[in-house]
């Protein structure tokens, strides 16, 4: 039960500090570790089973320039931000903003992405 606070009091955090003026019912979708699984909510709802559906829903109902905040637990791996990524970027988000928090410590941070490109070759 305290993981689910924290989660809830994470998700009002980045909402209100995120993105500058959002409209009303904005979309956080929060990636979670639990003992079994990862648990993929979008404004609190259970999405595991399919989020791209459920992302592909919310902009078709808003619009692709309605902004969404990505939440991912730290004890998650990294490729778990980058999976993240690829389903804002499939649903065809244009304002998403990404953060990762500690439910440990109660904090999150704000993760900058760019685009995607190609590991430079090392001299050997």
């Amino acid at each position: 039960m305290k993981n689910i606070s924290l989660s809830c009091a994470i998700i009002a955090l980045a909402t209100s500090f995120s993105l500058g003026q959002q409209p009303q019912g904005s979309l956080t979708l929060s990636v979670e570790k639990s003992s079994h699984r990862t648990i993929y909510r979008l404004n609190s709802n259970d999405v595991t089973a399919e989020p791209l559906a459920a992302l592909s829903k919310a902009i078709r109902s808003r619009g692709r320039d309605f902004p969404i905040v990505v939440l991912v637990d730290t004890r998650l791996s990294i490729d778990t931000l980058e999976n993240a990524r690829g389903l804002i970027d499939k649903a065809g988000f244009a304002k998403s903003e990404y953060y990762v928090f500690s439910v440990e410590t109660g904090k999150m941070s704000k993760i900058t992405v760019g685009r995607a490109m190609p590991i430079p070759q090392v001299a050997k």
